[in-house]
């Protein structure tokens, strides 16, 4: 059984096989362990067998696959933020975002005495 195989195998599942630790010192998983999450995640790496099957599998969805599509905002959510001044606690004021198209978004602020 080839280990570069299951290397690319767990690297289209979105495993990492190998980084550098926070010492510097480089670092690589097992390939009993890469067997096992694999095995764990859908993906049989038993044999060489299991392991083309599974390859093509991920191969399959990742070409079917598309992604949502995007939808932008309209109109945002009115936020308050209160902020409370050192010299006295009664005087406030808070910011509130205008609803609106981006280009229009302005921070307006009121004053509650």
């Amino acid at each position: 059984m080839s280990d570069a195989q299951l290397e690319i195998l767990a690297s289209r599942a979105g495993l990492a096989v190998d980084w550098i630790d926070a010492n510097g010192r480089p670092q690589k998983v097992a390939p009993s362990v890469l067997r096992s999450v694999l095995t764990g995640l859908g993906h049989p790496a038993g044999s060489a067998q299991e392991i083309d099957a599974s390859l093509q599998q991920l191969q399959q969805v990742q070409e079917t696959r598309q992604l949502p599509p995007l939808i932008p905002p309209t109109s945002v959510s009115v936020s308050i933020w209160p902020i409370i001044s050192n010299r006295t606690r009664r005087a406030r004021s808070t910011s509130r975002m205008v609803r609106g198209s981006p280009s229009s978004w302005t921070p307006r602020r009121f004053c509650r005495g």
